[in-house]
C-alpha cells in the first residue's frame, strides 16, 4: 500500500507539477517525505516498542501529500495526528480499556490529522 501510495503520488504530482510549471510544491513534498520518515525513523529507533517502521513509511508518505500544501500543513498533519493519538491512548487508559503495555497504532491517526488538515485548508 505504501509502495503505491508512493509511486502513483510521484507520477500524479510529477505530471502535476510539470503542467503547472511548479516543480519547487514537488521538490518540498519530496523533501517533506524525506525529513518526517527521518523523524519518526529516529523516534523509531529510539523506542522501538511504541513506534513501528509501518508507521514511518505511511507517515512520510503522507507528508509527501501534505508537502505539496506547503510546510506548515506537513506540521499540522503530523502533530494533529499526534495529537489526537494522545487524546485516544489517555482515553482509552482512564476507562481500562487499554493499559500501558498495549499497543497503539499510529498510522490510522496519522492519516485523520492529514485529513483533518487538508479538509480545514478547503475553500468554504
Amino acid at each position: 500500500m505504501v509502495a503505491a501510495l508512493t509511486l502513483s503520488g510521484l507520477a500524479l504530482l510529477g505530471v502535476t507539477a510539470i503542467i503547472h510549471h511548479d516543480v519547487s510544491s514537488l521538490l518540498r513534498a519530496i523533501f517533506a517525505a524525506g525529513v518526517t520518515s527521518g523523524a519518526l525513523l529516529v523516534l523509531a529507533l529510539l523506542w522501538p516498542s511504541e513506534l513501528g517502521f509501518g508507521d514511518v513509511k505511511f507517515g512520510g508518505v503522507l507528508a509527501f501529500y501534505l508537502g505539496w500544501l506547503g510546510w506548515p500543513q506537513v506540521i499540522l498533519g503530523v502533530a494533529t495526528g499526534f495529537l489526537v493519538a494522545a487524546v485516544v491512548a489517555v482515553g482509552l487508559l482512564l476507562t481500562g480499556r487499554r493499559t500501558l503495555r498495549d499497543d497503539l497504532p499510529l498510522g490510522p491517526f496519522l492519516m485523520l490529522g492529514a485529513w483533518i488538515t487538508i479538509v480545514s485548508r478547503w475553500p468554504s
